[in-house]
Formats: structure tokens, sequence, C-alpha cells
């Protein structure tokens, strides 16, 4: 039974400041900066060398073994020095830092040899990772850029994933990595989760404002991610120092679209560096489930160092509302209202506090308590519109992520850290005259509520280990903990522990070779685990308390990284992934044919293999850009949990395509920049059941091609900075993407009629969508 939150979360917290090691893990935020030192002439290892990186207070001196790390350092691109008394100054420039991994940059110093000294340039850096033994992709804002779409589409999460291997998006645009459900996806702002313990799905509104990059793991995520089972994504804001003064965007275009996006940063004489950014649009929506939207998300970062120590808040917030064609007279329990469209709105508030302090160049402690809220309210009660219910729902989350990471030496790079989560769910659903529907008028309408609040605890520790000059080896596991308080039944505690292992063998200076395999857990959705029924007789249809177990999946996958010249890296990832107890519906009795009650058990499996292939080339004599390609097989017993299964017969999922391809490239010619993109996808598997598995096909595929033209402006332009031309679907393809089959009598006033299959699209490639916009710097 329920009990009193503030009680039992005290001395959790007391426990978290006191014994960090005890809790479950976090995303890192950070990525680290090592190399080795060497005199130019005679390649002997320097100690003592002082290194910068500049821009920061970042510092550190090699030891003895001419070798250097620093931690802790923010995602970006830096110059790094190195200098020591009787060599010239030596600095490598565009170090790129990205979170979780280490970019390795080894100097050369050249002995001085006139009285004053200058800097050279010199030292090496690599595009691939060896301490990433898991399949990552990161996307930055200039690559969002490059990728602008139709309204839905444009500074959205989803759509920005799905141009990176491994993922799908299904027909509503929702993304599926390996095959995994949309709901298996562990979603992160900061390293901050932001699912709702209710549904498993994200609770913002999935707009990318403000954002600097995004980490992308589509395979064996390291042991400091939990709670997902299908893929990670985790989005890094923009700071201050990445954005000089304010700065607006104005779009326009077909299907009434309208965009405001402005943003200003910079960095105070105090050293505060502060951000603040804010996204606005409204548009109409052609062959989609909702018609129209309108749309806000705000966020603001601000960062305070103060040597050792480093204090970032960061502020996200937003709204959305989204509408159909139908309409409605009446709202939750028949409420007379003057008519209005059904619609669903939405809103999140996210409030964070990090603090981190370096004790050593080597070693820091993140402790980062935060606040997460959601609301979410579908008002579409017609009886002659696609949804027919009135749905109230939300969660407030309170949580603590405390992390410390140790470069114990060259070969050693070990965290340990964790975080807990307590929520308040609450979950309310009525869908009028569903008893009358089913046969039984005795039930009245179809009323629940669902209040489970969870308790989410955990624990991770995590070895980046070095093996000679070849050998890179990831080693982690993980315990999580959930304590569903259930309010009318007895609580369930459930836990798990999940080992993870990657491996990274290099072949030469730009070949790789890896490997990573790994378990992964993820609790049920609170609300399908009680619900309490307002008219009891509905315990006949669906128990309100069920007995539910983690689903799991097991991933395997093996990689091969060449770097290709200076400037492009070639990844080629075959992969194979198995889920089980997939929650699924099943009858109560499954040998009675006539029974009528269901329940949700953990019966159903899926299984998906393929292969990733990525290309991505860095700016080079005016080009850039990446090639995603993905082929593969998702199978399952069904796609959704509240489909009925048959364990022997298996589907493709909704979401199973064999070919899917993004290819992005941009050329640069003064002060014109020509963006192209080509997207395909060969077709998604149709939506079936246990009646018509034996007939499921796939929709033909669709080929996509896009124009983005970007013209600088001279500075005393009285327009702006920069327009912009963007115009998706050139040749305008609208073809159906996704088909669901059902059988459906010819005469349904007959009881003797027959009945034949049918096959009908509900999804198609969005129609040609031109906008423009302008840019203006203040």
């Amino acid at each position: 039974m329920r009990k009193t939150a503030v009680r039992n979360l005290v001395p959790i917290l007391i426990a978290a400041l006191i014994g960090f090691t005890s809790l479950p893990g976090f995303a890192g935020t950070t990525g680290v900066i090592s190399g080795v030192v060497t005199d130019a002439s005679t390649g002997e290892k320097l100690s003592g060398v002082n290194i910068i990186i500049k821009g920061t207070n970042l510092t550190t001196v090699t030891d003895a073994k001419g070798y250097f790390v620093i931690t802790n350092v923010a995602p970006g691109s830096y110059e790094v020095a190195a200098s020591l008394v009787g060599y010239d100054e030596g600095a490598v420039g565009d170090v790129q830092v990205t979170m979780d991994a280490t970019s390795t940059v080894n100097v050369s110093l050249a002995k001085t040899t006139i009285t004053e000294r200058e800097v050279v340039v010199t030292g090496t850096r690599t595009l691939l990772q060896p301490d990433v033994t898991t399949p990552l992709y990161m996307v930055t804002s200039r690559q969002e850029k490059m990728t602008k779409t139709q309204p839905n589409a444009t500074y959205q999460i989803q759509s920005l994933a799905g141009t990176q291997p491994g993922v799908v998006l299904d027909s509503e645009g929702m993304p599926h990595i390996r095959g995994g459900r949309a709901e298996g996806i562990g979603y992160m702002i900061e390293g901050i989760p932001v699912m709702e313990p209710l549904t498993n799905m994200f609770g913002t509104n999935t707009v990318t404002v403000g954002m600097s990059r995004m980490q992308v793991y589509t395979g064996g995520y390291p042991a400091e991610f939990g709670n997902a089972i299908s893929g990670v994504l985790n989005e890094i804001k923009r700071t201050g120092s990445e954005v000089s003064g304010p700065r607006l965007e104005m779009s326009g275009g077909a299907d009434s679209y309208g965009g405001i996006y402005g943003e200003f940063g910079g960095v105070s004489p105090s050293g505060l560096d502060y951000y603040v950014g804010s996204y606005a649009w409204r548009s109409q929506f052609e062959k989609m489930f909702f018609r129209g939207v309108d749309s806000i998300d705000n966020v603001g970062k601000f960062v305070l160092p103060n040597g050792r120590d480093k204090w970032t808040l960061l502020i996200n917030q937003g709204y959305a509302r989204y509408y159909l064609d139908s309409v409605h007279d009446f709202t939750y329990l028949y409420e007379p209202v003057t008519p209005e469209e059904d619609h669903n709105h939405q809103k999140y508030h996210i409030v964070g506090l990090t603090f981190s302090r370096s004790f050593t160049p080597a070693s820091y402690l993140t402790v980062r308590p935060y606040i997460f809220s959601t609301s979410n309210v579908v008002d579409a009660a017609s009886p002659d519109g696609p949804m027919g219910m009135y749905l109230d729902y939300g969660t407030r989350q309170r949580g603590l992520q405390v992390e410390y990471a140790n470069q114990v030496n060259e070969n050693h790079l070990v965290k340990v850290g964790g975080s807990l989560c307590a929520s308040k769910n609450s979950y309310l659903a009525w869908v009028p005259g569903l008893g009358e529907w089913f046969g039984f008028p005795e039930w009245g309408d179809y009323w629940y509520t669902s209040k489970v609040d969870t308790l989410q605890t955990g624990a991770f520790i995590q070895d980046k280990a070095k093996i000679g000059d070849l050998w890179s080896l990831d080693l982690g596991v993980r315990f999580d903990g959930m304590k569903f308080n259930k309010a009318e039944n007895p609580d369930v505690t459930q836990s798990q522990i999940s080992p993870r292992i990657g491996v990274t063998r290099k072949l030469d200076d730009k070949t790789l070779v890896k490997a990573s395999w790994g378990r992964f857990i993820q609790f049920p959705p609170s609300y399908v685990m009680e619900r309490v029924y307002f008219n009891p007789g509905w315990e006949e249809y669906r128990p309100g308390n069920q007995d539910l177990k983690p689903e799991r999946s097991v991933s395997w996958d093996f990689s091969v990284e060449r770097q290709i010249g200076d400037s492009a890296v070639l990844r080629v990832t075959p992969f194979y992934r198995t889920y089980k107890d997939l929650i699924q519906s099943q009858k109560l009795n499954p040998d009675d044919p006539e029974s009528f009650t269901s329940i949700f058990v953990n019966s159903g499996e899926g299984k998906s293999a393929g292969v990733e292939c990525y290309y991505s080339r860095k700016l080079s004599k005016n080009w850039e850009g990446w090639v995603s390609y993905t082929w593969m097989k998702s199978r399952a017993n069904a796609s959704n949990f509240q489909s009925s299964i048959d364990p022997s017969v298996w589907v493709y999922t909704d979401w199973d395509q064999r070919h899917t391809l993004n290819a992005v490239l941009t050329y640069r010619q003064k002060s014109w920049e020509h963006n192209f993109q080509i997207t395909y996808g060969s077709g998604l598997a149709d939506t079936v059941d246990l009646d018509t598995a034996s007939t499921q096909k796939h929709a033909s595929g669709a080929l996509v091609f896009s124009y983005n033209l970007t013209k600088k402006l001279p500075k005393d332009s009285p327009i702006g900075e920069s327009i912009s031309l963007n115009i998706w679907n050139i040749f305008n393809v609208c073809k159906p993407t996704h088909y669901y089959q059902y059988w459906y009598p010819d005469d349904p006033e007959d009881p003797d009629s027959a009945w034949s299959l049918y096959r009908e699209a509900d999804a198609w490639t969005q129609p040609r969508f031109i906008s423009v916009s302008v840019q203006k710097r203040f």
C-alpha cells in the first residue's frame, strides 16, 4: 500500500550524499582530453610539460611518461596548447570533445633555436575514438540545420534521430532503434531522464530548441544508462560561448506554417556563461493523424565556474496543443462545452542544478538534483472522432544524480555513481458508452484512475581500460530497482543486475574493430500495474491489479571503423538483438475460446538483425555531409502491448523496413550554401493481428529529394544576416508508407454474411513543403 513518500525519501537522500556509490548511474555530459607529449627530434617522452585547454581554466602537467589527462571537459571544439622551457610552444586546434568519450591529442615539441619562442601548430588527432566501444552517433546543431524538412520534423528529436543508422521512423514519425518499440528508448536532456514512469514515453515536446549536440546510442550502451531496452537519446544544450549575441530566425511557408526561433547568449565579465532560447511554431498538416499544432518551447542554461567548482542551472519548459478534424460539444463526464475541436494539450517543466568539482585534472565529482513535471490532457470525446475518449495524466518527479570519475592512470578511467527518482503519477481515462458497445450496458462508461507512485534506485560501476597500445576494454555492471506504490493493492518491488562489455582492437592508425554485448531492462509502465475502476464490473473485462516484471533485451554488435584521409570516417556495424518478457494482452483463460477477461502478461518476444552503415565527412574543400544506411529485419509476436498474441505466431513489426537511407550533402561557395538531402524507405510492414498475420505485406518504397539554399547577406543588409529557401519533397512524391489489414463483413446487418479482407493505407509520404526563413543577428 502507499506510504509517505517524504519519510521514504529522506534516508535515501542522506545515503546518496554519504555513499553515492550505491545509487544508479546517469548519462555523462562531459568528455576527456588525453595524450602524450614527445620531443620532435628524438621521440623522447617529455615530463613537466604545461598543458592548457585554451578558453577554459583547465590545465595539467605531463607525468614521467609524457602522459596527460584532463577530465570533466564540456563538449565542444578546443585548442590544446603545450609548453616547456627550452621548447617552442605546441598547439593543436579543432580538438572535438564529445560526451562519454576520450579525445586523444599527441603533441611533438621542437627545441627552441631562436631567442624569441614561437607557437608551432604540431601534433596529431584522430577522428576515431578507441575508448568508445559501443555504437554511438553524434548529431550536432550544425547537422540539424542541414536537415530541415517539413514542419512536424523541424527542430524535433525524433526526426533528427531518424537520420542516423539503426533508427527507423514508424507511420506516426516515432523512432524505433534496432527493432525495439518506441517506448523502449531512453530520452534524456543534459543527462536528466525525461520519460514518464506512467507510460515509459517521453514527457516533453521533444523540440530541440537550444540543442548543441545529441548522443544516439543504438547498440550496447554503457552501464551508466538504465531503464531502456532499445537505445538512448541524450541531448546537450548550448552554452553562451557558442552563441555570440542575440539571434532571431523567422520562418513561414505552406500549410499556414509559421515559426520564430530566438536565442541569445554570451559570457559576462564575472565568467557567467548564459544561454536563452525559444522556439514557437504553428502549422496545419496533411495526411497525418493530427490536423495541426500550436507549440512553444523555452530553454535557459547558465554556467558559473568558480575555481575547481562549476555550477550549471538548466531550465526547460514547453507547451503544445494538437488538434483533430472532429468536434465535440461535451467533455469529461458529459459536461457541456461550446463546440470545439478534439485536441490534445501538453506541457512540461524541467529544472536541474548541477554542481561539479574537479579534485585534480584526472578526477571529479558531479551532483545534480532535478525536478521534472508533465501534464497531458486528451479532450477528444467526439463519438464521430478517431479517439472518442478523455484522458488526463501527468507526473511530478524529483530526482538526484551523483557521479564520480577518476582517470586512475593512463590505462584506467573508472566511473561510479547513480541516481534516484521519486515520482507521483496520476492517470485518468474515460471512454463514454464503451460498456454498451461491448454489450454490457450495466458496466456504464469505461472509467478508471491509476495512481501508482514510483521510486527508482540503482547503482553502476564502469572501467574504461586500455590494454597496451592496441586494445581498449569497457567493463560495466549496473543494478536497477523500482518500487511501485499501489493505491489499493500490495506494493511491488523489482530489481535487476545488467552486465555490459565492449572491446576495441586497433589494427592500424586509421582502422578499429569493435564488439559489444550487454543486457538491458525496462520497468513496466505504472498505469498498467494498477487500475481502479469506478464501476467494478470492468474487472470482468480486465482485472485492475496486474503482476508484471521488467521487459528485457540482449544486444550483440560488431563494428569496423576506418578513417579515410583527414576528414572522413566509414563505419559498418552488423548487429543482433533479442527482446523477452515484453508486455502483452492475453486472455485470463487461454483454453476457453469464450473467455472474455484479459490480463497483461510478460509473454511477448521479439528479435532484430541487420547492418548499420555510416559515412561521415567533415568540412573539407567546401564539402561536408554524411550517409546513413540501415538494412534490418524486425520480428515479434506483436507490435504493441495491447495486442493479444499466440507465442507460436511471429509477424514483422509495424516499423519493420528492409532498407532505410538518409544522405545529406552540403556545398559551400563564398556566401552561398547548398544542402541536398535524400531519404529512402523501402516500405513499412502492415499492421496485422492473429487473424491477418498470414497475409502481411510491406508498403512500396518512397524516394524523397529535398533541397535547402542559404545566402549570406552583406553586413549592412536591412533584411538580416542570411536568408534561406527550403523545399521538402521536391518532386512531390506522395505514396502510402503504411497499411493495416482487417476482416469485415460484406453485409454488416447480416449475421451470416461472408467476410472479406481489407488493406487500407493510414500513412503517406508528406507532400511537397516550401518555406522561407530569415536569420538576423543583433
